[in-house]
């Protein structure tokens, strides 16, 4: 998949196989960030006092900036509130100042109102993403050549599965762990030895025929070597 600086919302939903809502509940858990991007709006910083009268306001930024939802803001998403006001990651509280809160908001340019939630498209950010894959997800992730590939981790390989097969498991990690990087062939018998021998080492109370199973399955070499009983 061709990397993107941002992921809406759904995209990134269908990316990560859970929900839109699933997203929010993590976002306000703080494990991932959301935001919007802002177009037709700019920035206001205002200062607040106890009361929650805003007593300063000043000009913060303007068209084009990508800002992350505030954790108050979220939860106000995920509550189901109508008209949410977009304010961003900028709560400094300022104890030099009597307690003051400053917070960062938005307002459209053309009704000069505050920007809701509702009339904006919820992004997550690359950098975001793939962090919660890798830090939060049962999922791999590559990046190579600033290109995102992300491959969930099979069903089979997952030990809750109904149909997990144990023998299925060890066969593949084996496979990774002996013959991915391409070993020489023995100058007597086959790979299958080192196979037999990881398996011995790494998984003593196999049965026989288990070994024989996962051996015959991994082995290229299927014309020699023996199984050993030990």
């Amino acid at each position: 998949m061709p990397i993107r600086d941002y992921y809406p919302l759904k995209m990134a939903a269908e990316i990560l196989n859970c929900s839109e809502d699933d997203l929010i509940h993590y976002a306000v858990k703080g494990d991932i960030g959301i935001g919007v991007l802002l177009g037709n709006g700019i920035l206001l910083k205002q200062v607040i006092d106890k009361k929650g009268c805003i007593v300063e306001e000043s000009p913060a930024g303007g068209i084009g900036s990508f800002l992350g939802l505030s954790p108050y803001c979220l939860k106000d998403i995920e509550a189901g509130h109508k008209n949410v006001e977009a304010i961003f990651n900028l709560f400094l509280n300022d104890r030099q100042e009597y307690g003051n809160t400053t917070v960062l908001k938005a307002m459209d340019m053309e009704t000069g109102q505050p920007l809701l939630i509702k009339d904006c498209r919820l992004m997550i950010q690359h950098a975001d993403l793939y962090k919660f894959l890798e830090d939060k997800q049962n999922i791999e992730v590559t990046s190579t050549n600033k290109a995102l590939s992300i491959d969930k981790k099979s069903a089979y390989l997952d030990p809750n599965h109904p149909m997990f097969s144990e023998e299925l498991n060890i066969a593949i990690l084996a496979w990774q762990q002996i013959l991915e990087s391409n070993p020489a062939r023995p100058k007597k018998g086959s790979r299958k030895k080192l196979i037999d021998d990881w398996l011995i080492k790494n998984h003593p109370k196999l049965t026989i025929s288990a070994k024989e199973r996962i051996c015959t399955l991994i082995n290229p070499d299927k014309n020699g070597g023996v199984t050993s009983s030990d």
